[in-house]
This record gives C-alpha cells, sequence and structure tokens, in this order.
C-alpha cells in the first residue's frame, strides 16, 4: 500500500497532547532520534 505522501511507502503520524511533551520532552526526543536514525523520516 502506498503512503498518502508521494514518493514514500509508510507515513508516521505522531498525535500527542502539548502537555504530554512537557517534562521529558519524550516526543521531541522520539523525533530528533528518528531523523537521526531513521533515513526513511
Amino acid at each position: 500500500m502506498a503512503g498518502l505522501i508521494s514518493g514514500y511507502e509508510y507515513n508516521i503520524f505522531i498525535s500527542y497532547h502539548q502537555k504530554d511533551n512537557k517534562g521529558d520532552g519524550w516526543v521531541n526526543d522520539f523525533v530528533d532520534y528518528q531523523k537521526r536514525y531513521n533515513h526513511y523520516f
């Protein structure tokens, strides 16, 4: 199945409440990790 964005096979959608990212900032850490180690991201 093709992704929603042309040129990509898969899509990642991260849905979270802003207050869930406060404190340890896990959402920002997750996105940064994906950008660093997943060449598809």
